[in-house]
């Protein structure tokens, strides 16, 4: 048994924190974009954000990559992750995708992720994390079921969507 397999799980604020400022991702995009276009929407919520966090940061004495290397890495991260992920899910908002139909869209990756890590990373997934991922997905469609809707959307909304849960 392994040092993490026997350690209980905790709640940090910081993990805390990330949620909360993840999760808001529907909420602000919903809000924002009738008043700005989506990668403006994504500027303003994250140079918000990362101010934030390097205060956070700063104050924690939190480690910096130590090579120009690491940066890159956080970069084509963050443009993958942020730019082209959120880009296209608030792209297909703004083309008429529903919230609900991009959430539910979105609460994919997770099963993506795992139905990619056994071929291209051979990683086994267990029966109990399929069960985690499936009560996780089941429980995206109870929050946005009422909010599904497939109308008013064009096609080009739906492969932003889409685009966005492949990033």
């Amino acid at each position: 048994t392994t040092l993490a397999a026997r350690r209980a799980p905790t709640l940090s604020p910081l993990g805390m924190l990330f949620v909360i400022l993840w999760s808001s991702a529907w909420i602000a995009g919903k809000i924002g974009l009738p008043y700005a276009g989506p990668f403006t929407l994504l500027l303003i919520r994250f140079a918000a954000a990362a101010a934030f966090m390097l205060l956070i940061a700063l104050a924690t004495g939190a480690p910096w990559p130590g090579t120009l290397a690491g940066y890159a890495h956080l970069a084509v991260a963050g443009v993958l992750i942020q730019g082209v992920a959120l880009g296209c899910a608030y792209l297909g908002l703004q083309l008429g995708v529903s919230a609900g139909i991009s959430g539910l869209v979105n609460g994919l990756a997770p099963l993506f992720t795992a139905f990619g890590a056994v071929p291209f990373l051979g990683e086994r997934v267990e029966s109990r994390q399929w069960l985690g991922l499936g009560a996780g997905l089941i429980g995206v469609a109870l929050v946005l079921g009422d909010q599904v809707s497939l109308g008013g959307a064009s096609w080009a909304g739906y492969a932003a969507t889409f685009v966005a849960l492949a990033a």
